[in-house]
């Protein structure tokens, strides 16, 4: 920091080169507000003055308070950029020397701040700012006893600072040396009792040993010092990691009252926690109650939250409902197309696209917005979420990681790449994308989610229960939790507690194909005889009666050729539910393949209208006859159906037939999207890629279709040929050996 003489001559030259005694008075003025917080009223000022400012070096001084009150409005790219044109307009400006090496250290990039750090130590060698930002640049390089020297000497001339105590006491913690760490903290605590930063970190230094009382006293007590938005949401975050969620609420309306340039903590929190139309509706009444200006950019943001609220719950939901969240998206899209602007409405018309499963024109409406936009974060993000889709896994990566690299805060990216990395096995990296996640938004359930599985993964079991136990705390409603759960104890072999969970999680969600996974996978571990499964034909049957349970008893009949309870199970399913349309095409397969077609066919159409297409699609496509299976085959998607069955039929038929190939992916992906787990479906998206030549892509798919047929320990000889045949053929033609 400046001096206090030295501050003195700075804004002594600073006035006397800009003239005139109005622009002083402005000047004087701007820097009054500056320092009262109004940091709106004083930029307008600053820059008004740029004009008149005659001097290079008086200019950069400008520009240095342009940054300073750019930063606490939050626009960090016009923050940096007049730091940026400070330096260059006067290279001796140390200030802004210094404010640009703590920006890039903070956006973790060491290397380029310790460049600025070492501009103001060529000035300085005392400026403890400037050693500041070089140990930390250690810190975060690895060079751990030159941060840890270095943040040492800097706390013994000015024990109470809080940035370097901060650090080396996150630097012991990280080397085990807890008892330091907190001895740290304490010191600076004594020698600056009003710092709020050092109370947060004590708070959470606290909280991360395990001791929950200390560390709400410490949030508390930080907010006697600053209540304020930052401080309080600290609070509601701590509430929420530990399952206060009432509390956490109760935090966040504070938040929202002290905020009032964004008024969302509390909708956001909803969110991320599972409760979009909730965070919808709020959305909405805030944008209700502001000025229909096409300049406001708080507007702008609650307008597109709320878009993507409805978005996601329809990403949630089914048939009619879904068809009126995604109208209303668009609906809200069209009234605030002129607050948002062209590059946001690109971007929230892609991810429209991406929930009516269209990832195609989502790429194309994504790549537009970067054509506007190069360095949109959201039109990254989209359009690796459409290439993801289309099954370019390494393209998608790629726009993830570059929304990373330029803001690690990124939550949707951290996440998707985490997601990937998982998949790939790599659960070092996946670690360290998702749990900062998970501590800094600790009711975000999809960081949740994608924790416990990492857990899982890691044989950390019972870590992965209590997130799994957090998870349904925040969404009692939810079937994921017991999903989760489910999934540890199948890991452990421990098939009653996962057969229990999963069985609750069909109970909260009867569509949900995971839980019908999940008990397959149960059932295939275990010896299955048929006492056991007129248990489950029992269960299912049982008030509330559980359609999807019941289908799955038919499976395992079928599976075992116990053909007429499979019947049997299939038709009750139908009778549960009339639009049940995979039940009626179990019916209609098991009975073709024991010579009863027309009977199922019948069954079928008669308990539901809506299956009737569906059925006679699979009863045409038995007999061979492809026009008509087509057809029928076309109508049951334009009618809605949401299996997967007819998406994943009709794009093997196009494959088969070498036509409508764009189609065929589209379809293909589609159905993948509804049966993700499914072996049979993974093959149609491999085969329908071998069939466009795309030979990579295809390996790789068929490459997981057969450890999901493996991993499933499936009896399906004919589908475990199917695979092996097209993997021989991608294999041959992508010029790699052939998979054993």
């Amino acid at each position: 920091m400046l001096t206090r003489s030295a501050l003195l001559v700075a804004l002594l030259s600073l006035a006397l080169c800009l003239g005139c005694s109005t622009a002083q008075k402005q000047y004087s003025r701007a820097n009054t507000l500056e320092h009262s917080g109004k940091s709106a009223d004083a930029l307008k000022i600053y820059e008004d003055l740029l004009p008149h400012t005659r001097s290079k070096a008086a200019k950069s001084q400008l520009y240095v308070h342009i940054g300073e009150c750019e930063w606490t409005l939050d626009h960090q790219a016009e923050s940096l950029n007049a730091f940026l044109k400070a330096a260059e307009l006067d290279p001796s400006n140390t200030s802004a020397q210094l404010h640009l090496a703590q920006l890039f250290l903070a956006g973790g990039a060491p290397e380029k701040a310790r460049i600025f750090a070492d501009i103001v130590l060529a000035h300085d060698p005392t400026n403890l700012d400037a050693l500041a930002v070089s140990a930390g640049a250690d810190a975060f390089l690895g060079n751990t006893s030159a941060a840890i020297k270095t943040f040492t000497e800097i706390l013994a001339r000015d024990p109470g600072r809080a940035d370097a105590a901060v650090t080396l006491s996150q630097l012991y913690d990280a080397n085990s040396a807890t008892d330091d760490a907190r001895k740290v903290l304490v010191n600076a605590a004594i020698h600056s009792p009003k710092d709020v930063q050092i109370q947060l970190a004590l708070a959470h230094f606290e909280e991360e040993q395990g001791h929950v009382p200390e560390a709400e006293a410490a949030y508390r007590k930080a907010i006697t010092l600053r209540d304020d938005a930052n401080t309080n949401l600290k609070l509601a975050q701590f509430l929420e990691r530990n399952a206060r969620i009432p509390e956490a609420e109760e935090v966040l309306r504070k938040v929202d009252s002290l905020r009032p340039a964004k008024p969302y903590a509390l909708a956001d929190f909803d969110i991320v926690s599972g409760k979009d139309d909730a965070a919808s509706r709020e959305y909405l009444d805030l944008l209700l109650h502001r000025e229909n200006d096409a300049k406001d950019k708080t507007a702008a943001a609650l307008a597109a939250r709320a878009i993507e609220a409805k978005l996601s719950a329809a990403s949630q939901q089914t048939g009619s409902a879904r068809e009126l969240a995604l109208q209303q998206a668009k609906t809200e899209l069209g009234t605030h197309r002129q607050q948002l602007g062209e590059t946001t409405t690109k971007i929230l018309a892609a991810e429209i696209s991406l929930v009516q499963g269209d990832a195609a024109s989502a790429e194309i409406l994504a790549r537009s917005a970067l054509e506007d936009h190069a360095d949109s974060p959201s039109a990254h993000y989209v359009l690796g979420v459409a290439l993801a889709r289309l099954g370019k896994t390494a393209e998608a990566a790629s726009a993830w990681q570059a929304v990373t690299d330029d803001d690690p805060s990124f939550v949707p990216a951290r996440l998707s790449l985490a997601e990937l990395s998982l998949s790939q096995g790599n659960l070092s990296a996946a670690e360290q994308l998702v749990v900062p996640v998970v501590r800094a938004e600790p009711a975000n359930l999809t960081a949740l989610d994608l924790f416990a599985k990492l857990l899982i993964a890691q044989k950390d079991y019972a870590s992965a229960d209590s997130i799994a136990m957090r998870y349904q705390l925040i969404e009692k409603t939810s079937p994921e939790p017991h999903l989760l759960l489910g999934d540890a104890a199948l890991a452990q072999h421990r098939l009653a507690y996962a057969l229990i969970e999963f069985e609750q999680a069909i109970l909260l969600d009867p569509n949900s194909t995971d839980a019908m996974d999940g008990l397959v996978r149960v059932y295939h571990l275990g010896e299955i005889t048929k006492p056991m499964l007129q248990r489950m034909e029992r269960t299912a049957g049982a008030a509330p009666a559980s359609p999807t349970l019941m289908e799955l008893a038919g499976r395992l009949y079928a599976e075992h050729n116990w053909n007429d309870d499979a019947a049997r199970c299939f038709q009750k399913a139908i009778a549960i539910d009339p639009k049940r349309n995979s039940a009626a095409v179990q019916l209609t397969a098991l009975e073709s393949r024991t010579g009863r077609a027309d009977v199922a066919a019948s069954t079928a159409a008669e308990t539901s209208a809506s299956n009737s297409s569906l059925v006679s699609a699979v009863r045409a496509d038995d007999a061979r006859n492809r026009p008509e299976a087509i057809r029928h085959y076309e109508e049951a998607l334009q009618k809605g159906d949401s299996t997967g069955v007819a998406a994943n039929n009709l794009a093997w038929i196009y494959a088969e037939q070498g036509t409508n190939l764009d189609r065929a992916l589209q379809l293909a992906e589609r159905a993948r999207e509804s049966n993700p787990i499914n072996p049979a479906v993974t093959d149609t998206l491999g085969y329908v890629l071998l069939k466009r030549r795309e030979y990579s892509m295809a390996l790789a798919e068929l490459k997981h279709a057969d450890e999901l047929l493996r991993a499933q320990k499936s009896a399906d000889t004919q589908l475990a040929a199917a695979i092996h045949q097209h993997l021989e053929e991608a294999s041959r033609n992508a010029g790699e050996k052939t998979p054993e």
